[in-house]
């Protein structure tokens, strides 16, 4: 609890989620732009991560807030950065069937981060954030091993 009424709690969800509209479409261009999506993924997700560990912290509630900012910019803001998965796969069959497991893996996030985020963890969510940590984590080590092997095979194929 940040100590103030469910509207005015709302009303403050307003500059994050802007800030990460705006943070989302700058990652975008500019990983267009260089060709890269790795680096910006990797931005983003670490931004979450730091996030979360501020908020996993016995931080005061303005610096809580500031975490739950970066959490939700960090969170939003790489998901630009995975959408070619539509451009990648060829014919209409394996285009559907891949967005389809895009799409159902990451409506899984929701119906995780309902349940991890329980009332009597409150205030510190201590399970949440943790299993968040861990969940960034293993993603940010997953996309160095996945970039680190393309370079690898990308090698191999000159």
């Amino acid at each position: 609890s940040f100590g103030y009424s469910t509207s005015i709690t709302q009303l403050l969800t307003v500059p994050a989620y802007t800030s990460t509209a705006i943070t989302m479409l700058v990652l975008a261009y500019f990983s267009d732009k260089v060709e890269l999506r790795s680096p910006f993924i990797f931005a983003g997700q670490s931004i979450a991560l730091l996030g979360h560990i501020i908020n996993i912290s016995d931080a005061p509630s303005n610096v809580s807030f500031f975490g739950t900012y970066l959490c939700i910019i960090g969170g939003f803001a790489s998901t630009n950065c995975v959408t070619p998965l539509a451009h990648n796969l060829q014919g209409k069959y394996k285009r559907g069937v891949g967005m389809a497991l895009q799409i159902s893996v990451s409506t899984l996030g929701g119906l995780i981060g309902s349940n991890i985020f329980r009332t009597q963890d409150a205030p510190r969510y201590i399970l949440g954030h943790g299993l968040a940590i861990m969940f960034i984590s293993i993603g940010l080590i997953t996309l160095v091993i996945t970039v680190l092997a393309y370079e690898r095979i990308n090698a191999q194929l000159d």
